[in-house]
């Protein structure tokens, strides 16, 4: 590291209290210019940051921190990282590439998407954790920001009414993947996936489902479909609590390449989609 950055750093922290804290940013987020989730994006932050805090006390559930390479100043919700007493150690001198941060271009979505209409139907292979776009384009309803977030609106609504489960059991030879036997409670193995699950408007077609299995069996590579249920919860809640992700850059996000959004998120572990702590 250039010496007058060291030095830079260096003159932060003096400057701050000693009692000072700092939030180890744990999932992908946005520095808010103000303690709302319509407020602008200062810039975009990714995991693994030690952030200063400003403020000791939170405001609508936001915290002041500092970014110590920048100086840049905003807010960060409380849930995207951990808070610790005390400031950080200094950054090594030496700089690591492979390490280095993913840049703001890394979180790019794609503008738009080509939905439904799959290639093919048969010899279908999963790779890494993600679909054969091919087969498993995803495929979106017309529902709105507001309906899927309305506390009225319940998944069940929309499950089983366009394919059945005897059209669904079909997407496991479509992968070329044994239907596991008994594949319940704790010996769940695999899941007829929703590409884009039903929670973020996904549609219940063949074009968006997929078999999604554990680390492990036959072979499989890459996460599995509990990693991407915290995800898909992770992502209901910035499209309707958090409201810095829009419903169409969910959408995209999870239909282009779950993964890679998942990993830049820090590979969020989200059971409780309201709070997502």
């Amino acid at each position: 590291m250039p010496t007058h950055r060291l030095l830079a750093l260096m003159l932060l922290f003096a400057s701050v209290s000693a009692r000072a804290d700092y939030l180890d940013l744990k999932h992908a987020t946005s520095l808010k210019a103000a303690p709302s989730s319509d407020s602008a994006t200062i810039v975009k932050l990714a995991p693994e940051m030690k952030l200063i805090l400003v403020q000791d006390q939170q405001k609508n559930g936001y915290y002041r921190v500092k970014v110590p390479e920048t100086g840049q100043e905003g807010w960060v919700y409380r849930t995207m990282g951990r808070r610790y007493t005390g400031l950080p150690e200094l950054p090594p001198s030496a700089s690591n590439a492979d390490n280095a941060p993913p840049t703001e271009d890394a979180f790019a979505v794609p503008i738009s998407h080509k939905w439904g209409n799959p290639a093919k139907s048969t010899g279908c292979r999963s790779v890494n954790g993600l679909p054969d776009p091919d087969c498993t384009p995803g495929e979106i309803t017309d529902e709105t920001t507001d309906l899927i977030c309305s506390a009225t609106f319940h998944t069940g609504s929309v499950r089983n009414k366009t394919t059945s489960q005897g059209q669904k059991n079909q997407v496991y030879p479509m992968y070329g993947i044994t239907h596991p036997v008994h594949n319940t409670g704790s010996n769940q193995v695999c899941e007829i996936d929703h590409l884009v699950p039903l929670e973020l408007g996904g549609a219940d077609t063949i074009p968006n489902l997929w078999s999604q299995c554990s680390p492990g069996y036959e072979n499989w590579q890459g996460p599995g479909y509990k990693d991407k249920d915290g995800f898909e919860n992770y992502l209901w809640f910035h499209v309707c609590v958090n409201r810095d992700i829009s419903l169409h850059d969910a959408q995209i996000q999870i239909a282009t390449n779950w993964r890679k959004y998942w990993e830049l998120a820090g590979k969020p572990e989200c059971r409780n989609r309201e709070k997502c702590e």
